[in-house]
């Protein structure tokens, strides 16, 4: 599946926007992609730092915030689509801010 396709699925598929406990726990989805969508933002402002340098400001400034975001964002967003698409091993119950 292209990536397009799977931010499509992601965002815009009714069926898991509209799971009863999605709805119930939106604050804790919204900043879950939050915390995804900062990590990105963090991370391709180091990579152009990387890329050209300014003397005032060191990438690693904005490459270390990025990666402390991006990886619980990723994790609780995959955690999430799967756990509302019924995978094997993804259950609500163990996310410990949803409420059940």
């Amino acid at each position: 599946m292209a990536h397009s396709q799977l931010c499509t699925v992601l965002l815009f598929s009714s069926s898991w926007t509209r799971h009863p406990l999605i709805q119930k726990n939106k604050k804790v989805v919204l900043s879950s992609f939050l915390l995804l969508l900062l990590g990105l933002v963090f991370l391709f402002v180091g990579v152009g730092l990387q890329v050209s340098p300014s003397p005032a400001v060191s990438s690693a400034i904005f490459f270390v915030p990025g990666l402390l975001l991006l990886i619980p964002g990723v994790y609780h967003v995959i955690f999430i689509y799967c756990a509302v698409r019924g995978r094997h091993g993804f259950q609500f119950f163990y996310l410990p801010y949803f409420d059940k």
